[in-house]
């Protein structure tokens, strides 16, 4: 079987691009060279993908497609499989920009998804999603869960590396700042910690890394009043902002991390909890979307509108951390069920099923 995949996405440094890039490499070291993937070196938009890649796969003489990024190539004829990470932009379209609403969003992505002979889903929460939004393609789904590669460097201690220096306690979040990670409430749940227990506010600090997303400006207003209310105090901004970061240093910051906070609104997997998890560090996230999927019991949970809980929870990580060995231990367990490789051998099951 000649299987082409739409590598477009490979070079993207958002979610979709991290799991595009992991798991046509382990792709690969499963097949070799039975695997052809389509990574154009420059993208020009619809061409690129929906011309181009099905002109390549077809002169390949591809037996199958798989898409990893929710959508397949309008001019492709053959057969399909395509990877949804979530829908969440069809439940809650106030979390995106209104140019997202687009020809993607209204006509790309139904019509891939009833075309394709078969859908990855990359948790059961997305799985009910696509049900509830796509009630006729659900029969077509099947589940496969992503990976992580359970590498974490030692942390690096120098200035000016791009790396955080950590100081007695660090609490992490990774992800864009964009509406539904719910950064406001975490702020405000992090101020609310410094308030109960100000002898900390000249060690402890909020490290947030990843890109500016749409609507970032609440979140960057936040961060800038949280800063102007412990300055004075705490000798320094308590809230470091810090941008995106490449992989190395965000296993180096994970290395420095006293605990991970994850209050997403929804997710469709989560791959900065397991990467967290794996990395052998406390993780706080809430309750919703597939986080409780990819947690299991090794999670502290909360109510992402509740302040107060997630408060207490970061306390407990930063004031307690002996009292969380275990579920360290059983984050670190869980987090090797969930490989590349397995996440490669699954989707290839499907793929040479349709």
């Amino acid at each position: 079987m000649r299987i082409a995949v739409d590598g477009t996405t490979m070079r993207d440094g958002a979610g979709i691009g991290q799991y595009t890039r992991s798991v046509v490499a382990a792709m690969r070291s499963v097949l070799g060279t039975d695997l052809f993937v389509w990574e154009p070196k420059r993208r020009v938009p619809f061409l690129t993908r929906h011309v181009n890649l099905a002109l390549v796969a077809t002169m390949k003489m591809a037996d199958v497609l798989f898409c990893p990024a929710n959508q397949s190539p309008l001019c492709w004829t053959g057969k399909t499989v395509v990877t949804v990470h979530d829908l969440t932009i069809y439940e809650h379209p106030e979390w995106f920009p209104t140019t997202k609403l687009n020809f993607a969003a209204k006509f790309l992505v139904p019509r891939s998804l009833r075309r394709a002979d078969a859908i990855v889903a990359i948790s059961e929460a997305t799985k009910r999603q696509i049900g509830r939004v796509f009630p006729d393609v659900v029969d077509k789904v099947v589940v496969v869960y992503p990976g992580t590669s359970n590498q974490v460097s030692p942390p690096h201690r120098e200035e000016g590396s791009g790396v955080v220096v950590a100081t007695s306690d660090t609490i992490l979040f990774v992800g864009t700042l964009e509406p539904r990670k719910n950064l406001v409430n975490a702020l405000a749940a992090f101020d609310a910690f410094l308030r109960m227990h100000r002898d900390r506010a000249a060690t402890t600090r909020f490290v947030i890394a990843g890109g500016i997303g749409w609507n970032a400006e609440p979140i960057l207003e936040a961060i800038a009043q949280t800063n102007d209310a412990w300055r004075s105090i705490a000798g320094g901004n308590v809230v470091r902002q810090i941008g995106y970061v490449t992989e190395e240093e965000k296993a180096n910051l994970y290395a420095q991390a006293s605990c991970f906070f994850f209050p997403s609104w929804e997710e469709g997997f989560g791959l900065p909890v397991l990467e967290a998890m794996a990395a052998g560090v406390p993780v706080i996230a809430s309750n919703r979307g597939a986080l409780p999927e990819v947690g299991g019991d090794a999670v502290m949970y909360v109510e992402p509108d509740d302040v107060e809980q997630m408060a207490f929870a970061i306390a407990q990580c930063v004031m307690m951390p002996e009292a969380l060995g275990e579920m360290v231990a059983a984050a670190k367990a869980r987090a090797g069920e969930f490989t590349w490789e397995r996440c490669a051998r699954e989707v290839l099951t499907v793929v040479e099923k349709v």
